[in-house]
C-alpha cells in the first residue's frame, strides 16, 4: 500500500517541539516554580485573548485565573500532541465562551424579570 506525499510526511516529521515541556513535566512532578514560570510566559497573552472575547477587564482576569487553575488540575491530562501553549489557549478561550453564555443567560433572565414573564 503506497502512501500519498501528505501521509509520508506527516508520518516522518519530527515530534512537535515544545520548549515548555521541560517545565510541563516539573510541574507534574511538584515543582511549583516551574508551573509560576509557565503563568509569567503566558499570563499577559491569556488575558489579550480572553480581553478581546470579553472586552472586560475584570472578567478577562477571571478566565485566565479560572484558566491556569484548571490547566495545573488538569496538567495529567495534556498529552503533549500539540504544544502546550496550545492546551493552554484552548482552555482560556472556553473559559471565555463559558462566560460569555453565562453573562448572556443572566442578561436574559433580566429582561424577562424587567418585562413581568416567569414571575407568578
Amino acid at each position: 500500500m503506497s502512501l500519498t506525499i501528505a501521509e509520508d510526511l506527516k508520518r516522518n516529521a519530527p515530534a512537535v517541539l515544545d520548549a515548555d515541556l521541560s517545565l510541563v513535566n516539573a510541574s507534574r512532578n511538584g515543582d511549583v516554580s516551574a508551573f509560576e514560570e509557565l503563568v509569567r510566559r503566558y499570563d499577559r497573552k491569556l488575558y489579550h485573548v480572553a480581553q478581546g472575547m470579553i472586552h472586560k477587564h475584570e472578567d478577562a482576569e477571571e478566565v485566565v485565573q479560572t484558566a491556569f487553575l484548571k490547566a495545573y488540575l488538569n496538567l495529567h491530562r495534556f498529552q503533549g500532541n500539540a504544544k502546550f501553549s496550545t492546551w493552554l489557549f484552548r482552555i482560556a478561550m472556553n473559559e471565555s465562551f463559558m462566560k460569555l453564555r453565562k453573562q448572556r443567560s443572566n442578561k436574559e433572565q433580566s429582561l424577562q424579570a424587567q418585562a413581568g414573564f416567569g414571575a407568578e
